[in-house]
């Protein structure tokens, strides 16, 4: 009976142990895992309009935002040029949310601005339908490697204003 319940608090013993290294083992994960999501926000964050930015585009405005997650599939964008067939001074400015969210999303909002920042070097996009009929040709190529055309669900919603600065007019 005494080596019985010997044996049992042995067992009970290295379960203990055993719990705690595996425990020590997720914890480790975890870290390792929020690490790597913060330092993608920072990426994530990086890619945002600046402030002065901001201020160049439109001297009175604000901007709110709140992602859900660390990372996240929303982001906003911003450029200020010269429109191509006027030379008129305009801004551009676009609130997105990408399908997914955390890391999933946050790749699709990687994507997305890239694909707007090739918007304003291509000369045949000169308004905002322009802009979006771009991006919805190029997001599906972006996101089929296989080149066999998949009917994906991932794409995104946005607002796009191009404002003349000269002709105070909004499209």
């Amino acid at each position: 009976e005494k080596e019985k319940s010997e044996k049992e608090a042995e067992i009970e013993r290295l379960k203990n142990v055993e719990l705690k290294r595996a425990h020590t083992i997720i914890e480790q994960k975890n870290k390792d895992i929020t690490d790597s999501i913060n330092y993608a926000k920072r990426i994530q964050t990086g890619i945002l309009p600046s402030t002065e930015l901001m201020e160049k585009c439109f001297e009175d405005h604000f901007v709110l935002f709140s992602p859900k997650d660390i990372v996240s599939g929303d982001f906003y964008w911003a450029v200020s040029t010269t429109n191509r067939t006027t030379g008129h001074p305009i801004s551009i400015v676009a609130a997105v949310d990408c399908t997914g969210h955390g890391v999933p999303g946050a790749f699709m909002s990687m994507l997305g601005y890239t694909l707007l920042n090739q918007t304003i070097l291509n000369p045949d996009v000169i308004n905002s339908s322009d802009v979006l009929n771009y991006l919805n040709k190029h997001l599906p190529e972006n996101l089929d490697s296989s080149g066999q055309n998949l009917n994906l669900q991932d794409g995104m919603d946005m607002s796009l204003c191009i404002f003349d600065h000269s002709k105070k007019t909004l499209q």
